[in-house]
Formats: structure tokens, sequence, C-alpha cells
């Protein structure tokens, strides 16, 4: 079988670019067509009663998850070991940041010191469109009305794309903030030229979320992140 595909790339439609994530964070990537290695029994006993593609989905983004710490010169990162919280949300090593999505075709994980990012969300999906009927769903108003002022671009799917960067976006806050939140609960603003967005909630302050999106021919990416701000 051919080897994982090692770190983001530019240059094929697999990855997403270096540029999705904050340049403090490291990502590995993989298509799923390798075989994972064997799990340690704490993280095999998270998932010994799932369906055998969930397990190995399972196994590979933690594969992921422990090369990307390599990256960041993590002590004994072969041997770190990452529990599933109740909320069935990564338990990283002390000091470290982090988010693992899959999708039909693709695992990935990002990872970065919490003296620089305060959290992370990476969330990967099919460039399939969105089925009509979830639009209402995932979309709000203002959202919805922004979608139907927008040129129509081929293999191009804002509704997908606002599904992507929201589940990124629960994924960064629930650490922080300690909830999670519906779709219609947080409304996007997309920097279509930049490939950005920012987020707001009714009821909590979104305003220090990070948006970046990717579009491959194959799948939408989305990472949302908080930075750690400077000292005053």
């Amino acid at each position: 079988m051919p080897p994982p595909t090692d770190s983001p790339a530019r240059s094929t439609p697999f990855g997403p670019p270096s540029l999705l994530f904050p340049e403090c964070a490291e990502a590995v990537v993989t298509d799923g067509l390798i075989d994972p290695p064997d799990l340690p029994p704490v993280e095999a006993a998270a998932v010994h009663n799932a369906v055998p593609s969930r397990q190995r989905e399972f196994a590979l983004g933690r594969w992921c998850a422990r090369r990307a710490l390599a990256r960041l010169a993590v002590d004994a990162p072969s041997s770190s070991i990452i529990p599933v919280a109740a909320n069935r949300a990564p338990i990283w090593p002390a000091g470290i940041v982090g988010s693992i999505t899959h999708c039909q075709g693709f695992v990935g994980a990002v990872v970065a010191r919490d003296d620089r990012l305060r959290s992370i969300g990476f969330d990967a999906e099919r460039a399939e469109p969105l089925s009509a009927d979830l639009v209402r769903l995932i979309c709000t108003v203002p959202e919805i009305e922004w979608i139907a002022e927008q040129s129509p671009t081929p293999q191009l799917d804002w509704p997908k794309v606002m599904f992507s960067a929201k589940e990124a976006v629960y994924k960064c806050i629930a650490p922080v903030f300690g909830r999670m939140l519906d779709f219609l609960d947080v409304t996007l603003a997309i920097d279509v030229d930049a490939l950005a967005f920012t987020a707001a909630a009714r009821d909590l302050d979104l305003s220090a979320v990070r948006g970046r999106l990717a579009v491959s021919r194959a799948f939408v990416f989305a990472c949302a992140s908080i930075p750690v701000l400077p000292p005053a």
C-alpha cells in the first residue's frame, strides 16, 4: 500500500494547504490507505465496541496525532496516550491543545502548545454539496442570505463550507467554554478572498476565534483557533 501523506501539501488535491493552520501548529494527515499501528490498551478500550471502520478511523487519528506531537518535540510522542473524554474529545498531553478529524478518505490531526494557542479545531468533509433539506438546519438566516448573493462557483458549495467551519468552531470552543452549541447558535462571516471566517454567537463572545478555510476537488477543510494573547 502507498505510504501515508505525512504533511499538508498545496500541490495535491488530497491534503489541506499549510496556510490553513496557524504557524505555531503542526498537522499530519493521511488518506487512510495504511494499516494503523495497534492502539495502547487505554485507547483501544474506548472503541472496543465500535464497528471495524470506526476503530480504524480512531487508530489512524491517533497515529496522525502522535506524529504531529513528534513535530512539536513533545517528550516520548510515540508512547503518548491520548484517551477519550466523557464528551468523546481527545485528552491531550499536558501543555498541548489539538484536534482530530476524519471523513471518507481522509484522517488528520493538528496540535499546538498551549502557550501559543488556547484551543484549536480542525474539520474535514467530503466536497459533495450539503443536502438541500439540511441547509436551514445548518445555516442561519443571515448566512442563507449571504449565500444567495454569491456568484455560483463550480465545485464550491457554501452550505457545506459553513457546515465544516462550524464543526471546527465547536471543536475549538468546547474546551474553552465547556459547552456545545447547535449549528444555528453560531453565525459565520466569510472573507471569500482570504478564505477566512469569523464567528458570532448569541450568548458567547467568539471574537477571539480565528477561522481559515480550504477547498480541494475532494474535500472541504476548516480550522478554527484561539490565540494566546501576548502579555500587556
